[in-house]
């Protein structure tokens, strides 16, 4: 099941609406035209970064191992998930500052 729209299905329809409305002259479709352009402007800015998701885990339950948890799976759980989401917001941020 795909959670997301692929970015390029969204810029076609925007650029779809961009020419649909472009062909109009009236002040309600040049206005809908400005609107498409700026939000086509900000998607097509937005970088997607790939993170390789097994050799994360493999480094992460290699460094996990290495610390002594006493057997508290809750707290391996919430540890990893923690991790994980943190991992999300610096690649997200990166992606931000165009690294």
């Amino acid at each position: 099941m795909e959670q997301y729209i692929p970015k390029s299905v969204v810029l076609a329809e925007i650029e779809r609406r961009i020419k649909r409305f472009r062909e109009e002259k009236d002040s309600v479709s040049i206005v809908k035209t400005n609107t498409y352009k700026g939000i086509f402007s900000f998607i097509n800015a937005l970088e997607v970064k790939e993170v390789n998701l097994d050799k994360e885990i493999k480094k992460y339950s290699m460094e996990l191992a290495m610390k002594e948890n006493n057997g508290d799976w809750l707290k391996d759980i919430t540890t990893t998930a923690k991790h994980f989401f943190e991992l999300g917001v610096a690649v997200s941020n990166e992606a931000q500052k165009g690294e």
